[in-house]
């Protein structure tokens, strides 16, 4: 049995037709500590929605190492008690069958420099990659309570 980390973070947000994409930007950024903003690749896209209104998708893909340890120990610290909270009571609905967690934060708090959870669908999306083989849902969720990332 190997020893659980956390192996990427991915985050992703989109911009609708009546929004403003740099203001959505700023949303994401804000998920994402300071100091590594220069070294972390947005992408930014183009989509069409259903009735051919333009939406722009921002993503990034965090894989190294010692970029993804300062994005997990920003999460935690952006994260209140109660939210902490809250992720731990529904972690077994945030987690899927390949290790990953799924934290979706409210887009127009985390503009206003808040990180809150929402359910709702217009959010700024992080998933959160475990190594674990096979899945166990009880050691992930007590690597999580270790590092302070639930509570």
């Amino acid at each position: 049995m190997s020893a659980i980390r956390i192996v990427s973070v991915e985050i992703e947000t989109f911009a609708h037709a009546t929004e403003d994409p740099e203001k959505v930007l700023k949303s994401l950024k804000f998920i994402l500590p300071e100091e590594i903003h220069d070294e972390v690749n947005i992408k930014r896209g183009e989509l069409k929605g259903h009735y051919k209104n333009p939406i722009i998708f921002f993503r990034t893909s965090i894989r190294k190492k010692r970029l993804v340890e300062k994005v997990i120990l920003h999460l935690i610290n952006l994260l209140s008690e109660k939210e902490k909270k809250r992720i731990k009571s529904s972690f077994e609905k945030r987690l899927d069958p390949s290790g990953n967690l799924y934290l979706r934060f409210d887009k127009q708090k985390a503009y206003l420099g808040e990180a809150a959870l929402t359910e709702g669908g217009d959010a700024i999306r992080v998933k959160i990659a475990f190594s674990s083989h096979p899945l166990e849902l009880n050691k992930i969720l007590d690597f999580c309570e270790k590092i302070k990332l639930v509570a």
